[in-house]
């Protein structure tokens, strides 16, 4: 991808995230997505006021740790530069953003093969899920972009000459992510290994050599991390990433696992919450007021009620999360925020199965925009055998197998930690392989064509 194309490209992308960003006004839609955009919003505001996020418990005010920081500045920023609180300014700049990670998803593609680099570069400029979330105040985009130029450093890292700086890219794009999202907090143990095999086998490096520069990312990601464990630790004497994540663990991940048809949290929720409240009696009252201790009980209670999944229901769960997240479309997202109110198969009635997908059908004909949802799924679809395709052929290409072993499992690493949480949302940090698997698939199929006859002659 030369630098003409990689500003064309750029342009494209920004022009259509743009154009997306004034559908929603039209259509008097909104960039708030609720409650996960208001906890952001309101934890900006605190920064504005206050120079920190705080909390406020029967008059007393505390540091809060409930969300990662760097989303809550970045909107405390924009804030700050408009002169108000404005939203459509928050995603116009994440519009900017995210054309910014179809280049490296380009750069990704191209370090496959050359050639690759401006058709995957294109694909993610009209990816359905980059253009929607760039539109939603939440912290998709900023964490996305970070992600994918953490894995651009480490891919080409494996093919420069002097591989340290490009980790120590890849080290600071990771550990921003991470003050974005929690959810890299375990990443560190999946990345160094197999950024030591990625090193040894594309690179050519000795292992103790590889073993060093493979530590580098995590290093660094701690160092950046340092500061809010700091915090934490000073405040609550205990050093935590985040306060988040036990209720995430309970009231998320666990009723899913249940594997119940209509995923019904309240009732799972419910006997949660009785079991919190027998857990909070046994407290001190100064260790109620302790986010770190309630956060410790739920993630408690949450392996305690996962360890009751039985195993297979479990597998299913994971299996069924995986494939959603592989596969689902982000028009329902559209629909939701353009006010269209799409038909959710969930909520379609019948007595059985057949009834329910028939009635659903039933709706999908009878809707414009449903028509619209159906053939972008089907699309998805039929792109996944495209996509195993392009994985088959490239673990059979010598050169390419280290790249795409390591592309995978970190995109892997992300089915794992949602464990039975499967959606658009979770799976977007998937999307960058998904359109490298694409883009490989279809030019296996297209070599394939021409070595058979149909589309002319290989390329040499």
């Amino acid at each position: 991808m030369t630098k003409r194309q990689a500003v064309v490209i750029f342009l494209i992308a920004l022009a259509v995230r743009l154009a997306y960003h004034q559908l929603v006004p039209a259509f008097d839609g909104s960039y708030d997505n609720g409650s996960d955009s208001e906890k952001y919003i309101w934890r900006a505001l605190s920064i504005l006021e206050h120079g920190q996020v705080i909390r406020t418990v029967d008059g007393q005010t505390y540091p809060d740790f409930g969300r990662m920081p760097l989303y809550p500045h970045f909107i405390a920023a924009i804030f700050w530069i408009v002169g108000e609180q404005s939203l459509a300014a928050i995603t116009a700049v994440q519009a900017i953003i995210s054309s910014f990670t179809v280049l490296a998803i380009g750069l990704i593609a191209g370090a496959f093969a050359r050639r690759w680099a401006v058709p995957a570069a294109l694909l993610a400029s009209f990816w359905p899920a980059f253009v929607v979330y760039a539109a939603w105040a939440l912290t998709d985009s900023l964490f996305v972009d970070f992600f994918t130029w953490g894995l651009c450093a480490c891919v080409w890292a494996s093919r420069d000459r002097r591989p340290a700086w490009l980790l120590v890219a890849a080290g600071f794009a990771f550990g921003l992510g991470l003050l974005t999202r929690p959810v890299l907090m375990f990443f560190p143990y999946l990345l160094a290994p197999v950024l030591v095999y990625l090193l040894v086998a594309n690179h050519g490096m000795r292992w103790p050599r590889a073993f060093v520069h493979a530590l580098v990312p995590a290093a660094i990601m701690l160092a950046l991390l340092s500061p809010r464990l700091i915090a934490t630790y000073m405040e609550y004497g205990l050093p935590v990433v985040t306060t988040q994540s036990g209720g995430h663990a309970l009231e998320l991940i666990y009723p899913c696992l249940r594997n119940d048809p209509d995923c019904d949290r309240a009732t799972f929720n419910q006997r949660a919450r009785e079991l919190i409240r027998a857990r909070r009696s046994e407290l001190t009252e100064e260790e109620r007021q302790n986010p770190l201790i309630l956060g410790r009980i739920k993630r408690d209670i949450a392996l305690d009620l996962m360890l009751e999944v039985p195993p297979h229901i479990f597998a299913l769960s994971v299996a069924d999360s995986a494939f959603r997240s592989a596969v689902q479309t982000m028009l329902y997202e559209v629909g939701d925020q353009l006010n269209l109110d799409p038909e959710y198969f969930s909520a379609v009635q019948g007595a059985t199965f057949g009834e329910r997908f028939v009635n659903f059908l039933a709706v999908v004909i009878s809707e414009p925009f449903m028509i619209i949802w159906a053939v972008a799924q089907l699309a998805a679809l039929l792109a996944l055998p495209v996509q195993i395709v392009g994985l088959v052929a490239c673990l059979r290409n010598p050169d390419q197998r280290p790249l795409m072993i390591f592309l995978v499992l970190t995109a892997a690493y992300f089915l794992a930690i949602n464990l039975s949480f499967g959606n658009p949302k979770y799976g977007l940090p998937l999307n960058p392989a998904e359109i490298v698997l694409l883009v490989a698939g279809g030019h296996a199929i297209l070599e394939w064509s021409r070595r058979r006859g149909f589309l002319g002659r290989a390329r040499p």
